[in-house]
């Protein structure tokens, strides 16, 4: 699938410092200092440019509250470039005239754009079904939302609004969609996380910083956490220039504003596209735990890791000295005169006595050395570390290097990784302790309550949504499997149904691997519950089954293949035992979690659905069955020190 470059290439301006994504100093508000991060890359150019669909999606506009003649437009993207790379959210494209997509109460003339002209073309078609002769409204692009929803609605729930007029346009990858103000434009990117959900106010804002309160060394212990949480917002964004530059082994379409297209792709890219950023070379190492934040979050590992380039001795790193939860390596730390085609990077993580004796990595965005500039496959994304001398061994990463400067340039980009434990099932299980939130089973925190959501429910419609949290579950010890998981909530009439399914199953020799279970978000009309609508596709049914306990049975739900059903074979047919589904009662049991979470917890904090007392048996009829308790871990402040709580749900699961 193509992607494109977001406005015509031969007029932007050459980026300077006070646009560029990142950092952006200190600013004081009523005598109190803000560290600052720009979260939107500004441009100027030459004259009045087109703004480009990046990607195929829906989009709806809002208007500027800084400049009445300019708009902000919302792309939601319906596809993902094809190398690797956390799942967009949005992408924002700041001051576009208004003109351009807006005439009064209508929507700008068709031809202005190939979106004005794709508007006019459904109400024109509309207009000779139904023997009419309207102009296509504003408000099918959304700007009558201007006055209507407020700034703290999220932008999320208006695509996915009900009981409407008129449903937000689809744009094609390539299609101009306004027209940008030379003097000032931008663009922003919104990285998938259900625990962030961006409001109508970031998409109102020509210019989007998070400010926090500078550190002064006064700071009680749960006022450093907080600082250091609320700075954690900035990993929900990804500089453009480092989403740009990872098409350098890839392909990117770039227009001018002679409307001709060419194909960019190695030193071409780097020459003549990202030549225009100030970030041009700047490369991000996002490093996060097991549960998606910063690595050091919960203050377990320190602040350093260590970190060489090329073949320098390997040494100790401030990873926060930005002042942000992220590392960029520019091109002074790497040696200068490098005439090959990559730069190095090479880490170790920190066991931190003993918090992390079984190491794992998770490759989900960058190249490994070993096999660069060919991606890992899906298996070979998780490495298995060992550790000496408190760290782990290397890992080594490679960046582009353009052969043709014959000098030292990084390619702007993005590497990811996840940090992660796996089980040591010879020592007693890890106890949550301090501010370190710690699983001691594999079913552990897979799902945060208060960090998922479903958008805009209403009677007798399933709704789901899938989040791409590459949640890793080791299940080495009883199935010989690994998991990388994505993990969704549904809602029906009945339940809220947190769910999960393997995006990568790793499995030791001679263990069969079925096809993967493949679930997106979706909206179904009808009175089902979500489970029984996901499974019937595979000629599944949910049949109500007992355990025979003393002194009262217990029900349970399982799938089964009904005799009648044509069966499906070899990869054809996913494992439904690795299908994990917990559905609460809405009206009382999670009604129930989310008043345990309003009353125990610190509502800005996660809180993880845990498992506590698990315990296994045999039914009277001989069937094996396990138990455990759901608890819910966050964190509460007590005698002025922020630490983990748990609480008892005193909600009992069999299986």
């Amino acid at each position: 699938m193509a992607f494109h470059f977001f406005t015509d290439i031969d007029l932007i301006a050459s980026q300077q410092s006070n646009q560029s994504f990142g950092p952006a100093g200190t600013t004081t508000i009523a005598s109190v200092v803000y560290d600052q991060y720009r979260l939107t890359s500004m441009h100027s150019a030459s004259a009045d440019l087109n703004a480009y669909a990046i990607c195929s999606g829906i989009v709806f506009v809002q208007q500027d509250l800084g400049n009445s003649s300019l708009v902000n437009l919302i792309l939601l993207p319906n596809e993902s470039p094809n190398f690797d790379f956390p799942k967009i959210r949005f992408f924002i494209y700041k001051g576009i005239l208004k003109s351009s997509l807006i005439n009064g109460t209508d929507i700008a003339a068709t031809g202005t754009n190939d979106l004005t002209t794709s508007i006019w073309d459904s109400q024109n078609a509309r207009n000779a079904s139904a023997g009419t002769s309207d102009n296509p409204p504003a408000e099918s692009l959304g700007i009558d939302l201007s006055s209507s929803a407020l700034n703290t609605d999220f932008i999320e729930d208006i695509f996915y609004r009900d009981g409407v007029n008129y449903q937000f346009p689809n744009v094609v990858a390539g299609w101009s969609i306004g027209t940008f103000d030379n003097t000032q434009f931008g663009l922003e990117i919104v990285l998938e996380n259900g625990a962030y959900d961006p409001v109508l106010l970031v998409a109102r804002t020509m210019e989007n910083y998070v400010k926090v309160p500078a550190l002064t060394g006064s700071e009680t212990q749960p006022e450093e956490f907080e600082h250091w949480h609320d700075k954690e917002v900035v990993l929900n964004y990804v500089d453009p220039c480092a989403f740009f530059g990872m098409f350098y082994h890839d392909r990117l379409l770039v227009h001018d504003s002679l409307a001709q297209v060419e194909e960019k792709t190695g030193d071409d890219l780097y020459d003549d596209v990202l030549i225009k950023f100030f970030n041009k070379n700047v490369i991000y190492l996002d490093v996060r735990n097991e549960y998606g934040f910063s690595y050091n979050y919960f203050k377990n590992y320190g602040a350093s890791l260590n970190l060489a380039t090329a073949n320098n001795t390997i040494g100790s790193v401030d990873y926060y000295s930005s002042l942000w939860p992220i590392l960029t390596l520019t091109t002074g730390d790497f040696p200068s005169g490098n005439n090959d085609a990559q730069n190095i990077v090479r880490i170790a993580m920190p066991d931190a006595n003993g918090e992390n004796m079984l190491p794992a990595l998770f490759v989900s965005s960058g190249f490994l050395s070993e096999m660069y500039p060919e991606r890992p496959l899906e298996r070979q994304k998780l490495l298995h570390l060992t550790v000496s001398s408190g760290f782990t061994e290397e890992v080594s990463f490679s960046v582009p290097n353009p052969p043709g400067l014959n000098t030292t340039a990084p390619v702007g980009g993005y590497t990811r990784v996840k940090y992660l434990k796996r089980f040591d099932h010879t020592q007693n299980p890890p106890v949550s302790s301090g501010t370190v939130i710690r699983a001691a089973s594999p079913l552990d925190h897979i799902f945060t309550i208060n960090g998922m959501r479903v958008v805009f429910s209403s009677n007798n419609v399933i709704r789901s949504i899938v989040y791409d949290s590459e949640h890793y579950c080791d299940f080495q010890q009883e199935f010989g499997k690994e998991f990388i998981l994505r993990t969704g909530l549904a809602e029906d009439n009945l339940n809220a149904t947190y769910f999960a399914y393997p995006e990568v199953v790793i499995a030791e020799e001679g263990i069969p691997v079925s096809s993967p279970l493949a679930l997106s978000g979706f909206v179904h009309q009808g009175s089902d519950i979500f489970l029984n609508t996901v499974i019937t596709k595979y000629q599944k049914s949910l049949v109500k089954k007992e355990y025979i306990l003393n002194p009262s049975n217990v029900e349970f739900l399982d799938i089964v293949t009904p005799i009648e059903a044509p069966q499906l074979t070899g990869f054809d047919q996913p494992n439904f035992d690795e299908l994990l589904s917990l559905a609460l009662d809405k009206a009382t049991e999670f009604a129930t979690f989310q008043s345990i979470v309003a009353t125990n917890f610190i509502a800005k904090y996660p809180v993880f659905i845990g498992i506590a007392n698990e315990t296994s048996g045999i039914d009277e009829d001989g069937y094996a069955f396990s138990s455990f308790d759901i608890v819910l871990r966050g964190y509460e402040i007590t005698s002025n020190i922020l630490q983990v709580k748990e609480v008892n749900t005193n909600t009992k699961i069999y299986g």
